[in-house]
């Protein structure tokens, strides 16, 4: 007789057998099951989830998150054969499928990504859009700079009246006054 303690309820059972696999196939009745409607709202998320205004990381992450509980609740065949093989492949591709189908309609990429040949694996896909989005935001950010700048020059001199200078200033003779601080004699130091 073996004690045994369910750490979900923390309730004391006793298993008996006559040997280890009966044993084993007791425990493996009661304990490995798969849950039904998880497994359902897994496939739900996994289905459902899209970019939307997560970066390529985050999604892929998110992805990653929900098919490793998936696995862990319907894990694929791990047998040698060539079947096995095969079905594993088919797994990948629909996953490749489904991390595509996701992504923002702004990566065109995505298309030409299924017609390459070899199909890349997952991470190649995941690390090819990455790089696409790091491209994009620093292009972005290059056009941010370059519209601040210009915007920056209409506004010092698009506002130039007789007595303005640039920033906010207005000149007077020899004396240049600050709008916020005090009036200072133009070549001296501002203390």
């Amino acid at each position: 007789m073996e004690g045994f303690q369910n750490l979900s309820s923390n309730q004391n059972f006793m298993i008996c057998g006559k040997s280890a696999h009966k044993v084993w196939e007791d425990l493996k009745e009661r304990f490995d099951k798969v849950n039904g409607s998880r497994v359902l709202f897994l496939h739900r998320e996994m289905h459902n989830l899209t970019q939307e205004t997560m970066t390529v990381a985050d999604y892929f992450s998110k992805l990653i998150d929900l098919w490793d509980e998936f696995d862990a609740l319907m894990p694929c065949p791990g047998c040698r054969c060539p079947e096995s093989k095969l079905y594993a492949q088919h797994f990948e591709a629909q996953r490749l499928l489904q991390f595509l189908t996701g992504l923002n309609d702004s990566y065109a990429q995505s298309s030409q990504i299924m017609i390459m040949a070899p199909v890349p694996t997952i991470n190649k896909a995941y690390s090819l859009f990455v790089d696409q989005e790091s491209q994009r935001n620093l292009a972005s950010m290059a056009q941010v700079t370059q519209l601040a700048e210009g915007l920056e020059s209409t506004a010092l001199y698009g506002n130039k009246g007789p007595n303005v200078t640039s920033g906010g200033y207005r000149q007077r003779k020899n004396n240049v006054h600050c709008d916020y601080l005090y009036t200072t004699k133009i070549g001296e130091p501002n203390l």
